[in-house]
Order: C-alpha cells, then structure tokens, then sequence
C-alpha cells in the first residue's frame, strides 16, 4: 500500500515538473515579416535596439518595398549605418536610385557613408554623380568619393581621376590603375601610372608602387623606367629605383643596374654595386670583380660585400689578398670570406695556409669559419711567429677532446701567449656542447696550477652553472690549496642561480 502511495506521490511531482519545464521548449516566435519590420522602423515609439535589430534584419529579408522607408533614415543619427547595411544587399535599382539622390541632401559622415555604399554596390552609372562630388568644400567627402570611383575601375573612372590627377587624389588613382590593369585595360592603366609618377606631392610608397606597377605592366620596355630611374640626378627617384630593383625579375634589373654603372659617379656605383649584390645575378660578377680594383674606397668596399653572395672557393685568393690589412675594405673583404658558403671554399682557404705571405690572414679566417679539420696543422704552427693568432684559432675549432692542446699550454710563457692561451680556452669551452665532460675537463687542470690558471677554472666552471659544476667548485672550496678555497669561494658567491645558496 505504502509502495503504491510513494509511486503516486512520485508521479504526480514528475507531471508537475514536465508542466513547468516546457515552456523552456515552446517554439520560438516567428520571425517577423517585411511589412513588421518596416512598421516598426516608422513607429516612433520603437527604441534604438528594435530598429537598429530590424535593419539587420531587413539586409536578409529586405526587398524594394523596404526601399522607400530605408531611405528616409540614411540622415537619421545612429540609425544612418544601419539603414546603408540594409539597402546594400537588396538586388532593386531602386536602392542605386536612392543612393544617389541622397547625395545632392546629406552631409558630413552620413554622405561618407553613402558614397561608400555606392561604390560597394559596384554600379558604374554611378560614376557622373561621384564625380559631382570631387569639388565638395568637405575634403573628406572628395576624397571618399574619388577612392569610390576608383574601385569601380571602369575606364571612365580612370580619365576622370586622370584628368583630376593631384596629391589629393593620388592613392585612390593607385587603385583605380591596379583595377584598369586586372581588368584588361593596360594602356590606360599605364598611363595613370605614368602620371602618378610625376605628381609632386605624393607620399613615397605612391611613387615608388606606381613604378613597379609600369615597369611591371611594360615588361621588357619597362626596364627604360627603370635604367631611367637608377640614373636619376633626383636623389627620390634614384632610390625609388633601386628599391624597385628588388622587386621585379633579378636578371632583368641587374642587366639594366650593370650599364648604368659604367657611367656612374662613385657614390651612386656603391649602391648599385650593393644592390648587384643582393639581386645575386651571377652575370653581375665580372662587373663586381673589376669594381674591387677601383681607386675609390667607397667603391671597393662595396664590390668586396657584393662578393658575398656573388663569389665562390676561386675567389678566395683574391679575398684573401684583399684582407692583408687593417682597413675597412680589408674587413669586409674578411666579412665576406667567413660568409662564403661550402666546404669548398674551406679547402681553398686550406690550401693557402702554407703561403707565408698570406698565413696571417688565412689563419684568421679558418678560426672565423671554424673549420675544424684545420687544428692538425694548427697544432703544427702553435709555436711559430704567429702563435697568438694560431691559439685563436685552436679556440674556434678544437673539439672537446682536443680540449688538452690549449689546457695543458696553461701558466706558459710568455705572458701574452698565456693570455692567448686563456682566451682560446673560454671560447673553446664556451662552444662545447657536453657540458658535464667540459667541466671534468677543466677540473683538471688546476693540479700545480698558478693563481690565475685557478681563477680562470673557477670562473668557466662559474659560467657553465649546473649540478656538475657545482659540486667541482664546492670540492674545491674545501681544498687544502688556498688558492682553490679562495676563487672558489668567490665563484659560489658569484654563482648564476641560487643553487649554491643551498650548499649552505
């Protein structure tokens, strides 16, 4: 009996709870119809959300009858955007019709606003009546209403644009060029490109993509443009052209860079070299190779940076005899061997460090482009006149087992070979990728080491950091040495992270 009531009770709180759920899945209403939405745009009660909601609304499901009433809040504020966002979509003439007869009555940003519309719409028969709007006292409007005319692209949009041509309305006939050109119209895309060229006024960027753009669009006939620009007096167009350079075809522009460097004063034949460089043309070589001669060092200094990425393992000895000596086209001429790419040119570099007129240079270089095959030969040297020079150079290419042929040199004479030899070994450690095997290794070399040998022990194990190094200078501040107690006391006290504070 009891059972029976429980189950009772039980169904009876299930219906009850059903019956309040459901509304939570009742239907929504339905959307409302045209005629609604457009009673509520005029009811001058609706609120500002209801009929901003019912214009987004209207841009799904407005027709030409939504025309009418759309078009008496494009000077409504707040209301003007949505009422555009509206009449955009709807496929009617009518919308066009609108559009343009707003613009002989609005205003300001509502009339911005419009003629952005219009152009979005994309209906070229609103060209005449955008045009009207080139002179209006409001620049912003002329403005808005020649960058319109120019996404709609037509050929009457470029003349008109053409025949207005001024720094006002220069990058909306950047555009309007780019749409004449992707629609087919070449020579008229061209022309305004050209025009764009000689308009006072305009900002770089215009210049220099209407440059492109022609010379782009000509092709071949193009590169005049271009040899035009590169022997400019004009220090703006002479720059306009070497960036363009870089843009199109690096075979076409290097052939036009190459002839306007025979003629070129020495200043503007360094950029140009520069630029044959970074075009990376190979037929540029020859011309780069003659430049290195020059008398000019502004000249030289370039054609030698050109080398970089022009010049290969048969230049080499050439590089090498430009490096000999301390002035600045000797750096870059040391620049530009230690860039050169390819085991190649290392077994060119190799090759010359039997020459005892260029052994200094060569050594520098292998040390510069770490070339490791090199240290039997080094090691060979390591007690020749160049010496400091041939440790600095075991610096940059022993590997961790060779760790040993500058280790065991330490507290050598003379001092400053020691201080080569000091050097060479932090930068050798500083390269080794094993930094618990570069710290054993640098453990031992402090048995019967000088002061300064210690020193510099305690500070690479400092700089390597880690567990290892850690404990190898905990260890030796407990050393019966006093010199390994005291710098390994500093260095726990100079310790990069405070893994040596728990030691304490």
């Amino acid at each position: 009996m009891f059972s029976h009531i429980r189950i009772t009770i039980f169904s009876i709180c299930l219906l009850l709870a059903v019956d309040h759920i459901t509304p939570c899945f009742a239907a929504e209403p339905a959307p409302k119809t045209e005629a609604e939405l457009l009673g509520q745009l005029q009811d001058s009660k609706a609120s500002f959300h209801d009929k901003s909601a019912a214009c987004k609304r209207l841009a799904v499901v407005g027709t030409e009858a939504a025309v009418p009433v759309l078009a008496t809040l494009l000077d409504t504020e707040h209301l003007s955007h949505y009422a555009r966002y509206a009449l955009e979509p709807i496929p009617s003439d009518q919308v066009d019709a609108a559009l343009i007869a707003s613009l002989g009555t609005l205003k300001g940003k509502h009339l911005v606003g419009v003629i952005q519309s219009i152009a979005s719409r994309g209906k070229p028969e609103a060209i005449d009546a955008l045009a009207g709007k080139l002179d209006d006292a409001d620049r912003e409007v002329a403005k808005m209403a020649a960058h319109s005319i120019a996404r709609l692209g037509t050929p009457k949009a470029g003349k008109i644009l053409g025949d207005r041509l001024s720094s006002e309305f220069a990058d909306a006939a950047l555009v309007c060029a780019k749409q004449l050109a992707r629609q087919g119209h070449l020579d008229q895309a061209i022309a305004l490109f050209t025009k764009l060229l000689h308009i006072e006024g305009v900002p770089e960027h215009i210049h220099l993509a209407a440059m492109l753009q022609t010379i782009r669009l000509q092709g071949h006939e193009g590169l005049e443009l271009l040899g035009e620009a590169l022997a400019s007096d004009d220090e703006k167009t002479f720059n306009h052209g070497l960036r363009t350079a870089r843009l199109i075809d690096k075979a076409d522009a290097a052939k036009v860079a190459r002839q306007v460097l025979k003629n070129s004063a020495p200043a503007r034949a360094a950029l140009l070299l520069t630029l044959l460089g970074d075009l990376n043309d190979l037929a540029s070589l020859p011309a780069v190779i003659d430049a290195i001669g020059s008398d000019n060092d502004s000249v030289k200094v370039a054609a030698l940076g050109a080398m970089a990425s022009l010049g290969g393992a048969e230049h080499v000895s050439l590089l090498v005899d430009e490096a000999g000596d301390e002035s600045e086209a000797s750096a870059v001429a040391l620049q530009t061997l230690v860039a050169l790419p390819g085991g190649d040119v290392d077994r060119a570099v190799l090759e010359l460090l039997n020459d005892e007129k260029r052994q200094d240079t060569v050594v520098t270089v292998i040390g510069k482009r770490r070339i490791s095959s090199a240290v039997p030969k080094l090691v060979a040297m390591i007690d020749a006149p160049n010496r400091i020079q041939v440790v600095a150079a075991l610096g940059e290419t022993i590997s961790l087992d060779q760790l040993d042929i500058l280790g065991k040199r330490l507290d050598s004479k003379p001092e400053d070979f020691n201080a080569a030899i000091r050097k060479a070994l932090h930068a050798a450690c500083d390269r080794m990728p094993n930094r618990s095997a570069t710290v054993a290794k640098l453990s031992g070399y402090m048995k019967n080491a000088s002061d300064v040998t210690v020193q510099l022990v305690m500070d690479e194990l400092r700089q390597i950091g880690g567990p290892e190094a850690l404990a190898a200078v905990a260890a030796a501040a407990k050393s019966d040495v006093q010199a390994q107690r005291e710098y390994a006391t500093r260095a726990l006290g100079n310790w990069l992270d405070i893994s040596a504070a728990r030691l304490c």
